[in-house]
């Protein structure tokens, strides 16, 4: 397994606040498999996308391939798996191995790997085809920390997280340990902070491991975004400064991170969005939500779905048969028709349009 990440997901089928931790390597299939495309399908050209190269996945046949912003297939399905790209690669299987494809679909890293995640600051982890530990390797595929972990995280801000004999800890760049492994969880470091759990509360830490406050609370959050870090207590949620202190009086059933400068969060079994100062800038009336991404927000309402910007206005509605949508992601949405998945932009516009 790889890196945990908590997170209370907002999503159709699921419970509200549901606590989800998800090993990134063990659970990779399951997460991508959420990103999947089935059929080739139309084109329908977007006007003014700008994705810098970024590729989605599409499955057709069985196999895995990839599409541009435009909807049009730049990579044909051949490949038994494949993860999203990051850093210019994207992490595939071929007769069971792991390696990695440029956005070309050229071989960058050949397949060798028992699995192989996603490049963030220049390395990507992988699990040894024989061992079943994980290390990390660079662009050019070199192994620069050893498979000798049990489980480990993407890097960031200069730190990975790591696990040894059930314990997780923080590695540096050279694979040495810079917080010895002695927490059941940790998150990725954001702005110097991240939140860890001894087995108990959870509190948060410096990078030399050290708190930076005294205050524990109940459950388990992503940490630090925007200034603010969901925290609970009493069975309530609200957020928490740097401090440690309550910026937002725990008040809420749930509370997602803030993103775009607005938090989702839920009030006697609907959800709204609020703004940092805790006033809501929409209010709890919506059965469903997604936390903002690139501007948008998914909302179920209205007899559909729809996404609407941070003053809470509708910017586009979806067609009727359209049964789920999801965040955005450098400029495209996922939807959900009739049991098969497309692409929107961000004017509501089908960029990919799939075929059973």
């Amino acid at each position: 397994m790889m890196y945990t990440v908590f997170r209370i997901y907002f999503a159709v089928a699921a419970v509200f606040g549901l606590l989800a931790a998800n090993a990134v390597l063990a659970n990779e299939n399951r997460a991508e498999s959420e990103r999947e495309v089935r059929g080739y399908g139309k084109r329908i050209a977007a006007d003014g996308m700008d994705t810098s190269g970024y590729r989605y996945k599409i499955v057709y046949g069985g196999k895995v391939g990839y599409i541009d912003a435009q909807g049009t297939v730049v990579i044909e399905p051949r490949f038994g798996d494949g993860g999203s790209f990051s850093e210019g690669l994207a992490a595939v299987e071929i007769g069971g191995k792991w390696g990695f494809i440029d956005d070309k679909g050229r071989i960058a890293v050949a397949p060798q790997f028992g699995h192989a995640s996603e490049f963030h600051e220049g390395r990507a982890a992988i699990v040894h085809s024989e061992t079943g530990k994980a290390g990390f390797i660079n662009r050019e595929g070199k192994i620069v920390i050893p498979a000798v972990f049990d489980e480990i995280g993407r890097f960031s801000e200069g730190l990975a997280k790591a696990v040894i004999g059930g314990r997780a800890g923080y590695i540096d760049e050279r694979g040495m340990f810079v917080v010895p492994p002695r927490y059941t969880k940790a998150t990725d470091f954001r702005n110097g902070i991240a939140a860890v759990s001894d087995g108990g509360y959870v509190t948060y830490i410096d990078k030399l491991g050290e708190p930076i406050f005294n205050n524990r609370f109940g459950l388990q959050s992503e940490g630090f975004r925007e200034g603010l870090a969901p925290a609970e207590t009493g069975g309530r949620w609200g957020y928490i400064d740097v401090t440690g202190e309550f910026a937002v009086e725990p008040q809420f059933d749930m509370a997602e991170p803030f993103s775009d400068g607005l938090a989702l969060v839920m009030k006697e079994g609907k959800v709204g969005f609020i703004r940092p100062d805790g006033q809501f800038a929409v209010k709890p009336v919506l059965a469903l939500a997604h936390p903002f991404s690139e501007g948008l927000a998914a909302v179920y309402g209205k007899g559909g779905i729809y996404y609407i910007d941070t003053l809470g206005e509708t910017v586009f509605e979806l067609p009727s048969d359209v049964e789920n949508a999801s965040d955005f992601k450098n400029g495209l949405a996922k939807f959900v028709s009739r049991g098969a998945i497309g692409y929107i932009d961000r004017t509501g516009q089908t960029v990919y349009h799939p075929t059973k």
